[in-house]
């Protein structure tokens, strides 16, 4: 009876001390899981700037202005505005695409890590194999929202640019 008890007691002990093992790994995945929840209300955020109804706006003057007829000191005058204008228009669509690249790259890095969390629960013992895969996924996951935090800076910043240069284009067009 001393013997089974002794079986069940280590069975128990081993059982306990792969869980705990599992249980770090599975801590440190959780933080990036939630890195990545909050990277993608980051995302969604940022496509909450209405940078569809500005860049359709923004077609809308440039068709207005091609249809003017503008007389040279007016041309001038619209000149460094509108080629800021275009500018400000161009890195716009470029950010729009930029965030779908980054959608996409978060999806693939949640599916990563959840198949990461799946390898980790079904496992009763320590996985130290897995430590790499962990590892790359988190760099992988640091650098997706290092870009988010840039973008979100940069894109801010042009869609205020864009309001500001918006503004003289439409007084520009309202005068003629």
């Amino acid at each position: 009876m001393n013997y089974f008890k002794y079986i069940i007691i280590l069975n128990l002990l081993i059982h306990f001390s792969c869980s705990n093992f599992n249980s770090s790994g599975l801590k440190e995945l959780s933080k990036l899981e939630y890195k990545i929840s909050l990277d993608k209300k980051k995302i969604s955020h940022l496509k909450t700037f209405q940078i569809k109804k500005n860049l359709q706006l923004a077609k809308n003057n440039f068709l207005l202005l091609e249809s003017m007829s503008l007389d040279s000191i007016a041309f001038e005058l619209i000149y460094f505005k509108y080629k800021d204008y275009l500018s400000c228009v161009n890195n716009i669509y470029d950010y729009d695409e930029i965030i779908e690249i980054l959608n996409e790259e978060l999806k693939i890095n949640e599916v990563q890590l959840s198949n990461l969390i799946k390898e980790h629960q079904s496992s009763r013992f320590p996985r130290l194999d897995l430590n790499s895969y962990v590892e790359n996924e988190k760099k992988l996951i640091e650098s997706t929202s290092e870009k988010i935090n840039e973008l979100h800076v940069n894109l801010k910043h042009e869609i205020l640019r864009f309001d500001s240069l918006n503004l003289s284009i439409e007084k520009i067009i309202n005068a003629e």
